[in-house]
């Protein structure tokens, strides 16, 4: 278990709760601190320019996400997309390769 510091600002909170839930919609996580929604808007921002969080929009809504998790996902997206990509590429080499065969047997 990690020892938590003597004195722990709101924003050490802040950062613990999103390593903790992973990803927490700002109201929520406003809730959780006992602050203001735009107290922990500040806060996510400065948190954002450092490279320790990232926020991303949903319906509106402001969503706080661990940076590792970010990295995760868009790793994931990557690799989703190369795959995809290679799987198109093979479906247009093999209707080119159906084609050719086509063009040689009217011949």
């Amino acid at each position: 278990m990690e020892k938590s510091p003597l004195l722990q600002t709101g924003v050490d909170k802040l950062v613990s709760l999103i390593k903790e839930k992973k990803k927490i919609s700002m109201p929520q996580a406003a809730k959780q601190l006992g602050v203001s929604q735009v107290v922990v808007e500040e806060w996510a921002d400065f948190l954002e320019e450092e490279d320790i969080i990232s926020i991303e929009y949903r319906l509106a809504t402001p969503w706080l996400v661990d940076k590792k998790i970010k990295k995760e996902e868009d790793k994931k997206d990557k690799k989703e997309k190369k795959e995809k990509e290679k799987d198109e590429d093979k479906k247009t080499a093999d209707a080119k390769e159906e084609q050719d065969k086509e063009e040689k047997e009217d011949k």
